[in-house]
């Protein structure tokens, strides 16, 4: 069979451990190879509902990270590697031999290094508004509009405030971009419902895994097929950043879509989700490893 035709798991969020941590996990079952989702900063499993019920029926695997949401804060930071290792062993628990992986923003950076260590068990792989890592084009001036708002000033006096409902839904679309919350900053609040506010040990320990990470030295070496989507508006990754993961991943494609850097649960989850099933149910060429490796990067279609 293709690996996995139907992924069988029982429907709900569990706590398991892996590497004496326990990690809070969601397991969808479905037809298909499963999807692997690594989430963003801050971000608890449930804030990709949105893209995850756009699916339809493709089994994904999703996990709070440590720290995050119902799972285990480390007493140290954990690198990046050790990160990507985790995510294997959650793979292994459910004896999953190969995955799609898709990482959104910071999770983006966890999908490549899982990529990299283990190009065996990752088939496919989708990049969204994400970066190279610690090694990244900045933000466009034009975010620092956000940080304008006199109510930044508690949230340096107390980080824990950073996710809260009113600071966000205020600065939301200088912040994030996007004509949505440009619309009705109010569209926020569904998401933020869903967001379990983190620790300020937990905030830095996930930003502390970026530091002096970079995907940049061997993202020529991936050999998955990948497709990068990019907000058109996002504020927080600056795009520049996209190109430069579609000119160095051998087998990538860059799509736009219309939207900030929250384009995958506000501004346009089921367009997200449609390109993300086109591209993960297409059959890719066979290519030989090394063949991937020389051949250029294609052009934004």
């Amino acid at each position: 069979m293709r690996k996995y035709r139907r992924f069988f798991c029982v429907s709900v969020i569990e706590t398991i451990q892996i590497q004496g941590h326990g990690l809070r996990v969601d397991c969808k079952p479905g037809h298909g190879v499963p999807l692997l989702l690594c989430n963003g900063w801050g971000g608890n499993i449930e804030v990709f509902d949105p893209l995850v019920d756009s699916l339809g029926t493709r089994p994904v695997l999703r996990f709070d990270v440590p720290g995050i949401g119902g799972s285990q804060l480390p007493k140290i930071p954990l690198r990046m590697s050790r990160l990507a290792a985790m995510a294997e062993d959650i793979m292994r628990h459910y004896r999953l031999a190969e995955v799609d992986v898709a990482g959104y923003s910071w999770g983006g950076a966890l999908a490549q290094e899982l990529a990299r260590r283990n190009p065996q068990a990752v088939r496919k792989l989708v990049l969204m508004a994400t970066s190279p890592g610690h090694i990244m084009v900045p933000a466009w001036p034009n975010i620092m509009l956000a940080f304008a708002d006199r109510h930044w000033l508690p949230v340096a006096l107390k980080p824990a405030r950073l996710f809260e409902p009113d600071l966000l839904v205020r600065v939301g679309y200088r912040l994030f971009g996007g004509d949505v919350l440009r619309r009705n900053p109010m569209a926020l609040l569904p998401n933020l419902r869903q967001l379990e506010q983190p620790s300020v040990p937990a905030m830095i320990w996930q930003l502390a895994a970026l530091f002096g990470w970079s995907s940049l030295p061997w993202l020529g070496r991936l050999t998955q097929p990948t497709l990068i989507l990019a907000g058109k508006h996002d504020r927080v990754i600056n795009p520049l950043n996209l190109i430069i993961l579609r000119r160095l991943i051998p087998d990538a494609r860059l799509q736009w879509l219309d939207g900030g850097h929250l384009f995958p649960i506000l501004d346009a989850p089921q367009l997200t989700a449609g390109h993300m099933a086109d591209f993960l149910d297409a059959h890719p060429k066979v290519v030989p490893l090394a063949g991937r490796r020389k051949q250029p990067a294609r052009r934004a279609g």
